[in-house]
């Protein structure tokens, strides 16, 4: 049989065999069917067969059962029904058995039986109305009635009978269910499986990791988004899982302020060796003056793993990760699925390119690759004007709480000002990076539910600080689109931190951070902050303090438009250098400003410092300043207005002179004479 079963399908494909239907018919009509089925479920229950040899024989029977009913496929013919209905059931003998390793072998060989069954149809997903054949029928009521009931239920042969029952009557979407949801139950089945005997002393698991690899790579980016009942079962052997493994971290030592400052000049504007550029404040060397950055302490986690023996927290951990992997490409494809990648003229879309993505999609941290950040930022947009914006930040929100996508673009940041990595390879990561923090950020604009302290933030603003300030290292652009994003982060965080109240010390401290980042109140104060060592007492009591939040939400949406505005000044003069983004983000910020209340004498003096760069540009112009310089030292001045501060005058505008008669000079031309001096 196993001779028969590998020759089976070079017949029926033979080009020998001019009618391929009347002779598969004939063998099922003899009995072939039921022969190859007998012979699948032998290889689960055989003792003197090994786990590969077992597998290697159930791989040659699913490859002549698919010979075979690539042939029937649309035929209603009942042996092929009763044999699907057979195999469906084949593997529920060896669930209530003490011998592991026979069970484990039966539910892996029933998981490859399914991929094999699925495979086919879910490659037609796009086919509308869906069709699938009528032998499927059974499997498609099996994944059903798993996708319906709780997880933990699946292993309830009783129960699971009398559910499959009760859902049979009902009727359901077949194709649908096989065709969606096929792939992700199978996939849970096994893991379900394997929890059942994952502390047992000694398993035989090779075979399983192997299996539960090829599954997970059946998951690509075609792939139709599950129902949202599957999701609910995927979500609960997660949650399961981690229960296995972690316990919440009940204490743990408490980190300090963050020790970067945004702040990009001195307020000592009196010292003898600062010098004054086109009113920016620079060091004696004519170099942009920054202050020095310390890299940011990295979050304790909230969970802490059990104690328990290496090889059970090796197999709890193997399986998290397994359902980690699956989780997060389900959501990032959720995104992609908006718009899929479209192949180049040279390479066909079933080729490198959708294979590569596939398996970097899938992979344990996706956005660890800069190629899936690209078409992540690409979509995005598409995403959010393809589903409502609720759904879209719900979305959003899972990926970067569970899916360490701040994380991985902190990583990329930091790469693009690495000095050996390629010029072009560093100006591509900065802008898709923060293209992608701009987009994400605006998007959860005003969400209650992103607690934005645990998911790394901190570390946001520090590596997109050492992109702004890497003078050489990246672009005029990157460091334009660096310091556009500092502000919609600052903005979008203090906007939620005035809608609740710092819960926990966590957060205090983190709102500390922001206080300390935009450099508000006591200069010596935060000199000493940045002195103290990781959990400090002196540092955690402050944090404690209501004022810091007070003040912050008080002064710091100010601060941060005045810093907003003194680094879009030196590039003024070029109009192409500003981006769009950074002008919307500029007026936004000015919307949002409260100035009633604003009384630190530090953000008060700070934008006084920046107006006057303003100013000093627009005089440096020597008669010829740009639209946009007048238009962000107007915007300053009604700023001023509001503040009750002296008015600093707008350049009188002056009559041009005259030209001779239809003569026209263009505004692009040194003879054209411009409206203001």
């Amino acid at each position: 049989m196993d001779k028969f079963v590998s020759g089976l399908p070079a017949l029926i494909h033979s080009p020998l065999i001019t009618d391929a239907t009347i002779t598969v018919g004939a063998l099922v009509t003899d009995g072939m069917l039921e022969r190859v089925e007998e012979h699948l479920k032998s290889s689960m229950a055989s003792r003197e067969l090994s786990q590969s040899a077992s597998i290697a024989r159930a791989f040659a029977c699913l490859e002549s059962l698919d010979a075979i009913f690539s042939v029937l496929e649309w035929t209603d013919h009942p042996r092929c029904t009763r044999t699907i209905s057979a195999l469906v059931k084949s593997s529920d003998v060896f669930r209530t058995r003490q011998d592991s390793a026979l069970a484990l072998r039966a539910a892996c060989i029933r998981a490859l039986t399914f991929r094999k069954l699925i495979g086919p149809l879910s490659a037609r997903a796009t086919t509308h109305p869906l069709r699938m054949p009528p032998h499927l029928l059974p499997l498609a009521l099996r994944l059903q009635t798993w996708t319906s009931i709780n997880s933990r239920l699946w292993r309830n042969q009783s129960y699971l009978d009398e559910a499959e029952m009760r859902l049979a009557p009902d009727g359901y979407d077949a194709p649908a269910t096989v065709i969606y949801d096929g792939h992700l139950i199978s996939f849970l089945v096994l893991i379900r499986d394997v929890l059942s005997y994952a502390e047992r002393p000694t398993l035989e698991l090779p075979s399983v990791w192997e299996t539960l690899e090829t599954m997970v790579g059946d998951f690509t980016i075609n792939q139709p988004a599950a129902s949202a009942a599957a999701r609910s079962r995927l979500e609960e052997i997660r949650t399961e899982i981690r229960e296995y493994l972690f316990v919440p971290q009940k204490g743990g030592s408490r980190e300090g302020p963050n020790k970067v400052s945004l702040m990009p000049v001195s307020f000592n504007m009196d010292n003898s060796n600062m010098a004054t550029v086109g009113g920016l404040t620079t060091s004696g060397d004519g170099t942009a003056l920054r202050v020095p950055n310390r890299s940011p302490t990295s979050k304790v986690d909230a969970m802490v793993q059990k104690s328990l023996p290496v090889h059970i927290a090796e197999r709890y951990s193997q399986l998290l990760e397994f359902t980690d992997k699956v989780a997060k490409g389900l959501r990032l494809v959720t995104v992609l699925s908006a718009k899929l990648p479209q192949p180049s003229a040279t390479e066909p879309f079933t080729h490198t390119s959708e294979l590569r993505l596939r398996h970097q999609i899938y992979a344990q941290d996706p956005f660890s690759s800069i190629d899936v950040l690209d078409v992540f930022l690409t979509n995005l947009p598409l995403f959010v004007q393809a589903t409502s914006e609720a759904n879209a930040r719900y979305t959003v929100e899972d990926i970067i709480t569970s899916d360490g996508l701040f994380r991985s673009i902190s990583g990329h940041l930091e790469t693009s000002i690495n000095s050996e990595v390629p010029e072009t390879t560093r100006e591509r990561t900065s802008m898709t990076c923060l293209q992608v923090l701009e987009q994400v950020f605006t998007l959860l604009k005003g969400s209650p539910t992103v607690r934005w302290y645990e998911v790394g933030v901190d570390a946001l603003l520090s590596s997109a600080n050492n992109v702004a300030f890497s003078s050489g290292m990246v672009g005029e652009a990157s460091a334009i689109h660096a310091y556009c994003t500092l502000g919609i982060i600052i903005h979008v965080v203090i906007g939620q931190l005035r809608s609740r109240t710092a819960q926990n010390l966590d957060e205090q401290l983190f709102v500390l951070k922001i206080y300390d980042w935009l450099c508000l109140g006591d200069e010596q104060e935060r000199a000493r902050r940045e002195d103290r060592a990781q959990g400090d007492a002196n540092t955690n009591r402050e944090a404690s303090s209501p004022q810091y939040l007070s003040e912050l939400l008080t002064n710091g949406p100010f601060q941060n438009f005045s810093i907003m505005a003194f680094h879009m000044v030196p590039h003024l003069e070029d109009k192409e250098a500003i981006p769009d983004v950074a002008w919307t983000t500029l007026r936004e910020l000015r919307d949002a400003l409260n100035l009633a209340d604003v009384d630190d004498p530090v953000a008060l003096h700070y934008f006084g410092v920046v107006r006057k760069s303003a100013h000093q540009a627009v005089v440096d112009a020597e008669g010829s300043p740009s639209k946009e310089q007048l238009d962000v030292l107007e915007l300053l001045n009604n700023v001023a207005e509001e503040l009750g501060l002296p008015n600093l005058p707008m350049p009188n505008p002056v009559t041009p002179p005259q030209t001779p008669p239809g003569v026209f000079v263009p505004p692009n031309r040194s003879e054209y004479a411009p409206i203001y001096i």
